[in-house]
């Protein structure tokens, strides 16, 4: 069935319509530059005037198909700048927090943990990666499980978390050391670059083989 659509009273270049919105769409540009977006066309039945009138006086009206067009849209997308850009950018837009935690720092030999990263705020959620984790060798660390709770409204744009969940397994007695991570962004507000850094997280073994 056709969906209801919403009329209100609008004005443009001076004259007054009746405004009925087809379509919203949140766009997000990939790249710099001079971006077209394709128009929009669709048919409408349009009653027009034939110039006759009937016995009563009444302008006859006939019923025609029209196409409509919005025309092609430009737009010029500024490049990133180049200066004080961290080397660890990965092209992260908006305003987010970054953080990673670990399911418990005691735990004895071939017993899995979970690492988990986190970056949540509002931009491109969609078109960056996550850093990895610097671990030791003897820490086994398996491929992460990504997980991604988005939303988009014509407010804020795009909003919601990005997570990667990672299996450790220590397999030897000691203590390892998960380096600090580094998550960069541009925020569009401010025009800089941001940069979080997180805590080192130090893993115990108290049991298990000697490496």
């Amino acid at each position: 069935s056709e969906r209801e659509l919403k009329v209100s009273n609008a004005t443009y270049q001076g004259k007054e319509f009746r405004v009925a919105i087809l379509q919203k769409s949140v766009l997000m540009p990939q790249k710099d530059g001079r971006l077209s977006i394709d128009p929009l066309e669709f048919n409408m039945q349009v009653e027009e005037a034939t110039g006759n009138y009937d016995w009563f006086g009444r302008p006859e009206l006939i019923v025609n198909q029209k196409k409509f067009s919005t025309g092609t849209q430009v737009l010029d997308v500024k490049p990133l700048p180049l200066d004080n850009r961290p080397d660890n950018f990965t092209g992260a837009v908006g305003q987010f927090d970054f953080t990673a935690s670990i399911s418990d720092t005691i735990v004895k030999a071939n017993e899995p943990i979970e690492l988990t990263v986190t970056a949540k705020g509002n931009g491109n959620l969609q078109l960056f990666s996550l850093p990895k984790p610097t671990t030791p060798s003897s820490l086994e660390l398996y491929e992460p499980e990504l997980t991604e709770e988005i939303s988009k409204n014509f407010s804020s744009g795009m909003s919601g978390s990005k997570t990667e969940k990672y299996v450790l397994i220590p397999k030897y007695k000691g203590q390892y050391t998960i380096q600090p991570m580094v998550f960069s962004y541009f925020d569009p507000k401010t025009k800089k670059y941001q940069t979080i850094t997180t805590d080192e997280i130090v893993i115990n073994v108290p049991e298990g083989p000697n490496l």
